[in-house]
């Protein structure tokens, strides 16, 4: 029981060194973060595209959920524009 453990920590720690190495690579930004807040936790959605953040005001401490998504490019807004128009 303890090796199974081991190896899903591996494999989950593996897992997110692979999508930090892809998003470095593809030189992929995410949306800024708030000014004057601070993060209380981080976690994959659907990754390497979203991400969830948990972030605290750091004067009034009020929480904020924020998600973080890779920004379309110019070609993948036009056909999203096109598809809703569809539907």
């Amino acid at each position: 029981m303890f090796k199974i453990k081991l190896k899903k920590e591996k494999r989950k720690k593996v897992e997110e060194e692979t999508v930090e190495d892809l998003i470095s690579s593809l030189r992929i930004e995410g949306r800024r973060l708030p000014e004057n807040y601070e993060i209380v936790e981080n976690y994959p959605l659907r990754p390497p595209f979203s991400y969830a953040l948990i972030l605290r005001e750091k004067d009034t401490k009020e929480l904020l959920y924020f998600v973080d998504e890779i920004p379309l490019d110019p070609k993948e807004q036009e056909s999203f524009i096109k598809l809703r128009e569809v539907l």
